[in-house]
């Protein structure tokens, strides 16, 4: 009786022990090195922005903060779908998160996508972050622009008649005859000319065109006061002809009440293509 009795006992418990191993929660299993090599590094860009404008020469910074249980191998900056640059983290050797800037020279204007990738130990990369950045050329400063002086009128007045005007030649300051210009080049030719009369030239004493190409819109040009034996520079805006060829033009000097008088000047250029 006693032995029947112990093996029911026997019986409940090894019932009661294989309900209690089912239930039990299976242990996790530990992550295997194909596991671990299949992962990838994770990415963010937080400069510049998206969508940010920068002048042509600019050098943009693209900072970017990366993560990998493995480790970050390298960062890859690509601009415009070619590789510029691979930076190594330099803090350890392939460290979990990896902080790097790398710069970028904007030469060219237009748009332009930078694309920035972490690789782990691996070799494995992460998804790719952009930014596209639109680099535009320096506006052209406006020019200040000297408005060109209009030709004088031709002078009135009176001359004493105890004055003997006379003018003589002295130097080709600018514009030697000969020189060569292109077709409507400008020209600023300037003669030395000596008073060799015995009255002052002051207000009304001007330098005319007689004859020959005028080479451009002045007829006269007033002269700086000239007291008697002394010089003076007188210059004259030309302007080259639009056809090839040789020209000379003649001028001389004018007293207020529009005698001429004194030695011929002369301006000869060559117009060349």
């Amino acid at each position: 009786m006693k032995s029947t009795a112990l093996l029911w006992a026997l019986w409940l418990l090894a019932l009661w022990l294989a309900a209690c191993g089912a239930n039990a929660p299976s242990p996790t299993a530990a992550p295997t090195l194909g596991t671990l090599q299949a992962s990838r590094p994770t990415l963010l860009v937080s400069a510049p922005a998206d969508g940010a404008q920068i002048a042509v020469g600019t050098t943009v910074q693209v900072q970017s903060t990366s993560h990998d249980a493995r480790g970050v191998l390298r960062v890859e900056l690509w601009v415009d779908g070619a590789l510029y640059r691979a930076d190594v983290a330099k803090e350890t050797d392939a460290p979990r998160d990896a902080t790097i800037s790398q710069s970028w020279l904007a030469k060219d204007a237009g748009a332009h996508v930078l694309m920035v990738k972490a690789v782990n130990l691996d070799g494995n990369a992460s998804a790719p972050e952009t930014v596209r950045i639109n680099v535009v050329a320096p506006a052209s400063p406006t020019p200040n622009v000297t408005p060109t002086p209009a030709p004088p009128a031709f002078a009135t007045g009176t001359v004493p008649a105890e004055c003997q005007l006379s003018a003589a030649f002295v130097a080709d300051v600018s514009v030697p005859d000969g020189t060569a210009f292109k077709p409507n080049e400008a020209i600023r030719k300037t003669w030395r000319v000596r008073n060799a009369g015995n009255c002052a030239w002051d207000s009304g004493y001007q330098l005319a065109f007689i004859e020959g190409a005028q080479l451009g819109d002045w007829a006269v040009v007033n002269v700086p006061a000239t007291a008697p034996g002394a010089n003076v520079e007188v210059s004259v805006p030309l302007l080259a002809p639009r056809s090839a060829g040789t020209y000379m033009g003649k001028w001389r000097m004018r007293a207020p009440n529009g005698t001429l008088f004194g030695q011929q000047l002369t301006v000869v250029i060559k117009v060349v293509p």
